[in-house]
């Protein structure tokens, strides 16, 4: 069937495809808690407790199906920033062919606090830690070729392809989702020193950013040899433990003084995130996350924390970009911890 006709037919079922501004298409939101499935070996590839963490995977996991988050497609498609990279699930990477994951103890990587190291399994460990049949994979990757080379990079193409025919089901997508969920919540542990002293909304957040950065939080070297800085900037002041220093034991400062510290810590971590492309590119999702840094964050009103990223936002753009320019001037400066440009924010 040729591709004109593909499209003719599947515009005369009536079907309407809502599209996303980060170029790919969603169903209706779905933010309810998702149970976690039976079957995987999740636990055991990213070992940690429940008690490690101040939130609930299902109310994670909920977010990331979320339409406004990764999506949620049961047939493999492209990636909206690299078509050659086969998505499927809430952005679960079908091509990752080779297993990085980080030595403990390696003194080049300089993220690994909480006794953790990163782990960046490939897709086929990933697939498999999930209980699937590496078979499948093989169909699922083999199809991914077929539709791409018939479809190009048609994302109405893609998302129509989904309504029609799928290449896992929705315990499978659920089981990658699991999977990967916990992989971030693992890799986020060793990114963040203070991961144990966040608050819950502060450990989704930066565990939210992880899953959708993966390996490209930290610098990382592309294919042709070039360096990218990631979101360094962000990474640094989140470390930066300095503020707690005036609610140590034995200080000599005020609570006053101690609140007023965590307060512009936090705003300062927020105001790197808000200065990335990755917020400007991912805007609607990228608020939500950015809210969650808030050290006040309601989950009952999550709208009161994102409305105080916007204004940020608002008063940065103010401040910082030039009058009448459609773009930022390179870098946010007004922090110790600014460097020369913005933090990049490439999706995995």
């Amino acid at each position: 069937m040729k591709r004109r006709e593909f499209l003719k037919g599947a515009a005369a079922t009536g079907l309407i495809l809502p599209l996303r501004s980060d170029a790919t298409a969603s169903s209706r939101p779905l933010t309810e808690p998702i149970p976690i499935p039976q079957g995987t070996h999740a636990e055991a590839l990213f070992p940690f407790k429940d008690s490690d963490i101040k939130f609930k995977m299902e109310d994670m996991m909920g977010l990331l199906r979320d339409g406004d988050h990764e999506s949620w497609r049961l047939t493999a498609y492209p990636d909206a920033n690299s078509p050659g990279v086969a998505l499927i699930g809430a952005g679960f990477n079908l091509s990752v062919t080779a297993d990085l994951s980080n030595t403990p103890g390696d003194p080049r990587d300089p993220y690994q606090y909480n006794a953790k190291a990163r782990k960046e399994p490939s897709s086929r460990t990933l697939w498999e830690a999930a209980g699937l049949d590496g078979k499948k994979l093989d169909q699922v990757l083999e199809h991914f070729e077929r539709h791409k080379k018939r479809f190009g990079r048609s994302r109405l193409a893609f998302a129509t392809l989904d309504m029609l025919s799928h290449d896992i089901t929705e315990e499978e997508a659920t089981r990658l989702l699991y999977v990967s969920a916990r992989q971030a919540v693992h890799n986020a542990m060793a990114y963040a020193k203070d991961f144990d002293q966040m608050t819950g909304p502060q450990q989704m957040g930066m565990s939210q950013l992880v899953y959708q950065m993966g390996s490209h939080l930290a610098p990382w070297t592309d294919g042709r040899g070039e360096e990218h800085r990631g979101f360094q900037n962000f990474l640094d002041v989140v470390n930066d433990t300095s503020y707690r220093q005036a609610s140590a034991p034995g200080a000599a400062g005020d609570p006053k003084a101690a609140r007023k510290a965590e307060t512009e810590h936090w705003e300062t971590v927020r105001e790197h995130l808000i200065d990335s492309h990755w917020y400007r590119k991912y805007n609607t999702r990228a608020v939500e996350v950015v809210a969650m840094f808030d050290p006040d964050y309601d989950p009952r009103k999550p709208e009161i924390a994102e409305k105080q990223v916007r204004a940020l936002a608002a008063r940065m753009r103010k401040e910082h970009w030039q009058a009448g320019a459609d773009k930022p001037q390179p870098g946010y400066v007004a922090r110790e911890h600014a460097a020369a440009e913005p933090d990049a924010g490439k999706k995995r």
